[in-house]
């Protein structure tokens, strides 16, 4: 696992920075309430996530907007008490990034952003 700052924000003009956790097996982007309160996001969806420890946990979706790389898009956001916020694999897949765990970076998984 390592850090990245990206900005996020729910939507395109008004981004700011944070610090970021990439790795482990997080499928969703997740975020603190504090900090989806004070981006405004609104979380119109509830899903069950599994927890590392085998738990489940009623988990409240939103979507809110990422810059990261040069690449701004609209990402799934899971609203939870974590330390620090998750990038999950689904905000890389939709920027068309790729975690490389050895050199604790990210790569562009394809040349160009996502298409149509």
């Amino acid at each position: 696992m390592f850090n990245v700052t990206a900005e996020i924000g729910a939507v395109s003009g008004e981004l700011t920075p944070a610090e970021f956790v990439v790795g482990g097996r997080s499928f969703y982007t997740l975020i603190p309430p504090e900090m989806a309160q004070r981006l405004g996001l609104e979380l119109p969806v509830t899903t069950t996530l599994a927890t590392a420890d085998n738990n489940y946990v009623q988990v409240p979706l939103g979507l809110g907007r990422i810059r990261l790389m040069g690449r701004e898009q609209l990402v799934e956001l899971g609203v939870m008490d974590v330390p620090m916020p998750r990038l999950g694999r689904t905000a890389l897949h939709t920027l068309g990034l790729k975690a490389d765990p050895a050199a604790e970076s990210l790569e562009y998984d394809i040349p160009y952003p996502p298409m149509a």
